[in-house]
């Protein structure tokens, strides 16, 4: 819950009011759900945009595709209405061939842990950012808008999971954990 002790950290759990958190949790929600590596949401050395952008989602609603939806559209989601989330290229496929040709289909449900509510607030948070910006800019960004390391998501997910279920059992636990279920 909001301002939870966690036991590995200065600062109580707040996704209200850190973004950090509110990103660690949407993430979390969208990649047990859709299992995207965390790869694809991560910086690349390179600096190649490999993770998924602000233009990967696409709202589906009574079968219309709305690749730029409004603030309206996104606020009036409800139950039967999808974000449709294009995959980025991956380690194991580079160019989308043969493992991920395909969307993640993230269904609305209206629930607190849904992951298309998720997706649904991280761009509605993001509506200022438009056209070809939306292509660079990280779906899951830090708090300057960039894309996270992966060491920085790999700590924050540590220290959560630390909390929730002791340092012998976080040591177990990764992005990948999340991602298999």
């Amino acid at each position: 819950p909001e301002g939870t002790a966690l036991t590995s950290r200065n600062v109580p759990w707040s996704p209200k009011h850190r973004h950090r958190d509110r990103t660690i949790l949407r993430l979390g929600r969208v990649l047990w759900r859709s299992g995207h590596r965390i790869g694809e949401i991560c910086e690349h050395p390179s600096g190649e945009i490999v993770y998924i952008t602000l233009d990967c989602p696409t709202l589906r609603r009574k079968g219309v595709m709305i690749a730029t939806p409004t603030e309206e559209e996104l606020l009036s989601m409800t139950k039967g209405d999808v974000i449709l989330l294009q995959p980025s290229s991956s380690k194991c496929d580079q160019f989308g061939l043969r493992w991920c040709p395909f969307p993640s289909v993230l269904p609305f449900d209206g629930t607190g842990t849904c992951a298309a509510a998720a997706v649904r607030d991280i761009l509605l948070e993001s509506l200022h950012i438009e056209g070809e910006a939306r292509e660079r800019t990280a779906l899951f960004p830090d708090e300057n808008g960039s894309p996270f390391t992966y060491g920085i998501l790999n700590r924050e997910l540590n220290q959560l999971c630390k909390s929730l279920f002791g340092a012998n059992i976080a040591s177990t636990l990764s992005w990948h954990s999340i991602r298999i279920g």
